[in-house]
């Protein structure tokens, strides 16, 4: 067929058309994804849900650890602390006669005193608060002025069977709390077994306990006080190094001698008098200590002052300061002591350092000792 140039023009305009829709068409096509006008489009997923998170849970507080109770005589944790409101300390005055030997119960004292009397002589003074009661405490004798010394020091009420008219006066004026068991109807002290008298007397401590708690005692528990520690105690104690000595013999008169000879295997100190072990009549075991403690005091010997055998009675002097030893582990320490007033507590340092005594946890003997006394250690 023949165009003519008309023609051409129409046929040319209507491939620019037909041109201009495929190109519209083809966008389309493709802006709908290629799934014509009739596409569903597809539906939008839902956004997942977030989790709820789950609080940790909170931990449950471990209880503390209860304090350990400890017995302020020697240091030694409690089974019971109620004991140390429950009970009032007490420390009975028991003869170191050689006629009164061996002696009973003090091998169950938390702490013993030992003390001169006429002619530099000495006499226990075992103290009880922690411990259970032995079956008999003695023989027990008459009390001494430095009695008020160790109840202002110790809290204790003091047990004893008669002393001088001038003694119980200074007991009455200072308001020192004791039991005098020669006058009044007391129950726990009674004569028994085969010594003499005066050295069969004996103390029932369990007997004065139900006394204490059944409010016999007046206003001498209160007096006596909360008991109070005369040493410092501790665990693992790191001591500075010192003497080693296997035995001591300490003379306070040219007649009268104790001492202590050390027990390795059993850590402890073992005790002699006159040369002779010295044993407990319960058990008949030998009488031991942790640590031995000596202070060396000055004595005043009262000439104004006899006892009933016409000996002067002594007077130690515990307030003010001195020199004394320490025997622990088998070795000696020098040491010094300090007390500046009644109201005071002895206070206890090394004397080369000057650092404070402290003790292994164990049964204490305290020796109180004339200046002068001979003190032998080998």
């Amino acid at each position: 067929m023949h165009l003519t140039p008309r023609n051409r023009l129409l046929v040319a305009g209507a491939g620019v058309v037909l041109v201009v829709i495929l190109i519209v068409g083809g966008a389309l096509l493709v802006g709908s994804g290629g799934a014509g006008p009739s596409a569903t489009p597809s539906p939008t997923a839902p956004p997942s849900p977030s989790p709820t998170p789950i609080p940790s849970p909170t931990p449950t507080p471990s209880p503390s650890p209860s304090p350990v109770a400890y017995c302020p005589y020697n240091g030694l944790p409690l089974e019971d602390p109620s004991v140390l409101e429950e009970r009032t300390a007490m420390l009975v005055q028991v003869e170191n006669n050689p006629v009164g030997r061996p002696t009973s119960g003090l091998n169950e004292a938390d702490l013993v005193v030992e003390a001169p009397v006429e002619g530099d002589t000495t006499r226990f003074g075992p103290v009880y608060l922690c411990s259970e009661a032995p079956a008999a405490i003695g023989p027990v004798r008459s009390a001494r002025y430095y009695d008020v010394d160790l109840w202002r020091q110790l809290h204790v009420m003091i047990m004893h069977f008669g002393a001088g008219y001038a003694v119980l006066r200074e007991f009455d004026q200072t308001g020192m709390p004791y039991v005098n068991g020669i006058s009044g109807s007391w129950s726990f002290f009674g004569r028994s077994g085969p010594k003499p008298a005066p050295h069969n007397v004996y103390f029932d401590l369990d007997g004065a306990r139900q006394a204490a708690a059944g409010d016999q005692f007046g206003n001498r528990v209160e007096r006596a006080g909360v008991p109070q520690a005369p040493f410092e105690f501790g665990d693992g104690v790191a001591l500075p190094g010192g003497r080693d000595v296997t035995d001591i013999t300490i003379h306070t008169a040219s007649f009268w001698s104790f001492g202590w000879s050390w027990d390795g295997a059993g850590e402890q100190w073992l005790r002699s008098d006159s040369g002779a072990p010295a044993t407990d009549a319960l058990t008949g075991d030998r009488l031991f200590a942790t640590s031995v403690v000596v202070q060396e005091v000055t004595e005043e010997v009262l000439y104004g002052e006899l006892d009933p055998g016409g000996y002067p009675r002594r007077r130690q002097h515990l307030v003010g300061s001195g020199t004394g030893i320490l025997y622990v582990a088998g070795q000696a320490h020098d040491i010094r002591w300090s007390r500046p007033s009644d109201d005071d507590v002895t206070s206890w340092t090394y004397a080369d350092s000057g650092e404070p005594v402290i003790l292994p946890r164990g049964k204490v003997w305290w020796e109180i000792v004339p200046v002068g006394s001979s003190i032998a250690e080998r």
